[in-house]
């Protein structure tokens, strides 16, 4: 019985390994999220504050020094009836094109056309036929070299725009504005 007892007594002494490591990562790893946790919280709350666009002027101008004390300031106005539209977006479907070179590569891309007026939508709905072989033909005359820069992809971002604006027979403020490339993969 005496045996059984220093048995049952030396088990109980014995400490299970490992439980002290597992304690101590966790607690570190709970004090890490919790100071992330901290971090991103003051970073929101204490972030970089934007001032409005007519206090920017007078902090850019040294504010106001008393020069027009009593004088209204005066709003900046848009051409045409002083209200300003959202920018309008024409979209156009996929296009995938091989490109000159002789070599095996093709283009896909997908372009989005920002509108000066909304009007210029149906002027392009209407000429789509001619639009959609215009972006194919100038698109495929391209080579994978000349797209391989940020100056090449600006380059045939402007052609676009110009050719697409005089077949509709607009400008930029009226026609196409913008070209842009949502997707672009050469292969």
């Amino acid at each position: 019985m005496a045996e059984e007892t220093s048995a049952a007594a030396g088990h109980a002494e014995t400490p299970k390994k490992g439980g002290g490591a597992v304690k101590l990562i966790l607690v570190a790893v709970i004090a890490a999220l919790l100071t992330a946790g901290a971090a991103v919280a003051v970073f929101f709350m204490l972030g970089e504050k934007q001032p409005d666009a007519e206090h920017a002027d007078e902090a850019s101008d040294g504010g106001d020094q008393g020069d027009e004390h009593g004088k209204k300031k005066k709003k900046k106005k848009k051409k045409g009836d002083g209200e300003e539209h959202p920018p309008a977006y024409f979209k156009l479907e996929q296009m995938t094109v091989n490109l000159a070179g002789g070599k095996d590569h093709f283009l896909a891309t997908n372009l989005e056309l920002r509108l000066g007026e909304p009007e210029a939508e149906k002027l392009l709905s209407a000429r789509m036929p001619e639009v959609k072989n215009l972006v194919l033909l100038t698109l495929s005359a391209q080579t994978p070299e000349a797209l391989a820069n940020l100056e090449g992809k600006t380059a045939l971002a402007q052609k676009l725009r110009d050719d697409l604006n005089a077949l509709i027979d607009q400008d930029e403020d009226t026609g196409v504005a913008d070209v842009f490339f949502t997707s672009f993969i050469i292969q």
